[in-house]
């Protein structure tokens, strides 16, 4: 009873390119492998059956989904439901938002395919019962003994479930306090809390105690106040692509998700169309995903993200990067050791940073590479470090032909999420028609991450027609310094003054910032920098949490900035511009025209310290 169709007539699917029209396409109907819609039955094993049934098949494929509900339970492979593997020129495609997957195990990603070229899945919806978080209200604090208590809102899962209790601690067991009022981050509040226990003291209430480094942040806290508790499990998301080639997704929704919505590991120019994140309507939800919309760790080249939206999410938008490793010796003038982290092979080019001074000190081309016993690498590179003696080093090796190179966000919007609009680590991007509104973090950074770590440091990124409105509002972004709706930053370890400009060649036309967090544009250890079209404007009277100017420049050099204004009416901003001391001096380090400012005194038009 198996219906299977051959189509020996060209098949064309709706991306154009994404694989040759080809003949002899098999068109798999689900329901005829037992994949039935509206049923309590778990239909994650035939459709697990059925996925292998079209990879052996060695042909190109497309299964076919009704609309209506399936329930899919977890699987036993890659921390994901449905797996699909070492496959070609298939398809998964629904009829709409109506195809509905329920994923059943709440540790578990949905859809993962790895190492595989031009796999797609198209035109339904993610979603978890039960739920990877759990929501409710603020019923009672203490402050001095460092506790909350939190009734679980009805429909939610109880926080005695195991998910919760097992997800991995600190990452995995956090949570964020909410807006009474609104679906959104609480304003001027932590935008996590860190959790060591919790206690059932009744029903559906919950003591919840805060790791001992994080019980002040309940001075933000107070009754009445909503609060979300994930259980995030760090591996897998609603759709995870890994090692592949020319896969994606298209007019795909998550509603749900225990990590990202989207992830995107080793692999090579991912797809995105369509996607939408947003928590379900009519759900009383606060969130939709546990981590990021779209997270892009080592990707060849990176992701093609097209008219996407992407809201509620308990962390960025978009974060695309390379993971460094460590570098811990110099044992020649172009031989180096990492350490296990990363990913690199012979041909890669690379950058080596000093991330306690900021500075780029090279870039060049790995030539060989051999492993030691211990599983370090020793990098034999095509260029020497010069002027510096061999010896042990702590360094960073950050890997620029893995680092999501060539990206392309267009036509996207993100709104009311918990932080960052996009992070992006990376050189050779676009960036175009944009907007992004309400969110915790800030709208747009370009820089290294030193810290976490994350890299590479940017390069050759152009940005135009951005709409950032309201950002930053959570406790830290707007105090800290540089807090800025857009940050242009070589990052260093301990937050001082980079000291070379290696962020390059970074251009914006055409943006509009309102009410930003701080300063509306900061640039800090950067150069050819190009800023035009662009405007700042602050309502009357609003408050700033820190002495700051509209467009903030420190080391900088080579910054053209043309048709730029600012409006600050009643707010008390140090000036409408700021260069500092160690921008480069002259028309050669800056170059200003048209430039409009409506300010309040004493805030000057242009405070120049160089």
């Amino acid at each position: 009873m198996l219906f299977l169709l051959w189509f020996s007539a060209l098949f064309t699917l709706p991306f154009s390119g994404l694989y040759a029209q080809e003949e002899n396409t098999l068109l798999y109907s689900a329901r005829d492998f037992g994949v039935v819609p509206d049923t309590e039955e778990d239909m994650g094993p035939v459709f697990r059956a059925l996925i292998k049934e079209a990879i052996d098949s060695g042909r190109p494929s497309v299964i076919l989904l009704e609309k209506g509900c399936y329930r899919i339970s977890g699987g036993d492979r890659h921390y994901s439901a449905l797996v699909i593997e070492k496959a070609r020129n298939m398809t998964v495609r629904g009829e709409g938002d109506d195809t509905e997957l329920i994923f059943t195990d709440p540790r578990q990603g949905a859809f993962f395919v790895g190492q595989s070229e031009n796999v797609f899945i198209e035109s339904l919806s993610i979603d978890y019962d039960p739920l990877p978080f759990t929501q409710g209200t603020v019923l009672a604090l203490s402050r001095s003994e460092g506790w909350f208590d939190l009734a679980v809102q009805e429909n939610f899962p109880l926080l005695s479930e195991t998910w919760f209790s097992d997800a991995p601690k600190p990452h995995g067991q956090w949570g964020m306090i909410f807006d009474r009022n609104t679906k959104t981050v609480k304003a001027g509040a932590a935008d996590f809390i860190f959790m060591e226990l919790w206690k059932q003291i009744s029903r559906r209430v919950w003591r919840m105690y805060p790791v001992d480094s994080q019980k002040d942040r309940l001075t933000d806290m107070q009754m009445g106040d909503r609060f979300v508790q994930l259980a995030r499990y760090g591996n897998g998301g609603a759709l995870f692509f890994w090692r592949s080639f020319h896969c994606g997704a298209s007019q795909v929704t998550v509603y749900a998700s225990q990590s990202v919505a989207v992830g995107s590991l080793e692999s090579d120019r991912t797809q995105l169309r369509k996607i939408k994140v947003y928590p379900k309507p009519e759900s009383g939800r606060f969130l939709s995903t546990n981590s990021d919309g779209v997270h892009s760790q080592q990707d060849t080249t990176g992701p093609l993200i097209e008219a996407c939206s992407f809201e509620g999410m308990a962390d960025d938008g978009v974060n695309i990067y390379s993971r460094p490793c460590l570098m811990d010796a110099l044992i020649d003038s172009n031989v180096i050791r990492i350490g296990t982290g990363g990913y690199f092979c012979e041909g890669d080019k690379v950058q080596i940073v000093d991330p306690v001074q900021g500075a780029l000190l090279l870039e060049s081309t790995i030539v060989r590479m051999d492993r030691q016993e211990d599983g370090r690498l020793r990098l034999t590179l095509k260029d020497p470090l010069v002027m510096l003696r061999p010896g042990i080093v702590d360094w960073q090796v950050y890997n620029l032909s893995r680092c999501g190179a060539d990206f392309v966000i267009k036509d996207t919007v993100f709104m009311n999420h918990r932080r960052h609009g996009m992070m992006l680590k990376s050189t050779d991007g676009t960036v175009e028609n944009i907007c992004i509104t309400n969110v915790g973090g800030f709208g747009i950074v370009i820089g290294n991450d030193p810290e976490w770590p994350e890299g590479v440091i940017p390069a050759r990124l152009a940005f135009s027609d951005i709409r950032i409105e309201h950002t930053g509002y959570s406790r830290w972004y707007g105090s800290i310094d540089r807090g800025a709706a857009i940050q242009i930053l070589t990052r260093t370890l301990d937050g001082r003054m980079p000291l070379s400009r290696a962020v390059n060649a970074i251009r914006f036309d055409r943006i509009a910032i309102t009410e930003p967090p701080g300063a509306g544009i900061a640039a800090d250890g950067a150069e050819n920098i190009v800023i035009e079209d662009a405007s700042v404007v602050y309502p009357e009277e609003q408050k700033l949490p820190r002495k700051c100017s509209a467009l903030e420049f420190g080391n900088v050099g080579n910054l053209y900035l043309d048709k730029v204004s600012v409006k600050a009416k009643g707010v008390p901003l140090q000036s409408g511009i700021l260069f500092g001391n160690a921008a480069e001096p002259g028309e050669k380090g800056v170059f200003l025209n048209e430039y409009h400012f409506e300010g309040t005194a004493p805030a000057e038009a242009i405070l120049d310290k160089r």
